[in-house]
């Protein structure tokens, strides 16, 4: 079975889920399964120097703060580019952007948390797992799974969607019902 042909399944139980949850669980099984194709498709779409939906995210970001910002008889005036970031700056927002982006997440398919020492190769605790358990912790006191489900089902649908298919798997062979959700404007209209 081929990773591409994983990662749509998983997108439309995703979607099944998001859209049928009955309660938080729900959503959450949706965000892990989505996170799951995301996973699959970001690699691929970095090899293949396509932008991942989490890049053109941070870099919408970069173009905003980068801009000024005034008032001009009672005019917005906006002038772009107006304080350049440095490549090293413009890669820290990245980061940023990207762990605030899949914070929920990767805090629901692990705890702990963990870094590498490259001088010695070891890896060391920064966080112990018994101390990475509560949600709340992390999400603070706005715990919304419903809104993480939808932001990282859609971000997983359109990465998939931005893959240039080479080799033998086609997206056309999917089932109906796959597509749907892969080609739906708003979840709800792929069910």
């Amino acid at each position: 079975m081929n990773k591409l042909e994983i990662a749509p399944n998983m997108l439309y139980r995703a979607a099944k889920s998001y859209i049928e949850a009955q309660d938080d669980f729900d959503y959450i099984q949706a965000i892990l399964l989505a996170g799951s194709a995301m996973y699959i498709c970001e690699p691929l779409l970095e090899e293949q120097g396509l932008p991942t939906q989490a890049r053109e995210r941070a870099d919408r970001i970069i173009k905003l703060r980068e801009a000024c910002v005034k008032m001009d008889n009672n005019k917005l005036k906006i002038t772009w580019d107006a304080k350049l970031f440095t490549e090293r700056n413009k890669e820290h927002i990245r980061c940023v952007s990207r762990v605030e982006d899949r914070k929920v997440y990767n805090a629901l398919k692990h705890s702990g948390i963990f870094g590498f020492d490259k001088k010695t190769r070891t890896r060391y605790t920064k966080k112990k797992a018994s101390d990475d358990l509560e949600m709340i912790d992390i999400l603070g006191e706005n715990l919304d799974f419903r809104t993480a489900a939808e932001d990282i089902i859609i971000d997983a649908i359109q990465d998939y969607k931005n893959l240039d298919f080479n080799g033998k798997f086609k997206p056309y062979n999917l089932g109906i019902e796959i597509r749907r959700v892969l080609d739906c404007i708003y979840l709800e209209d792929a069910f």
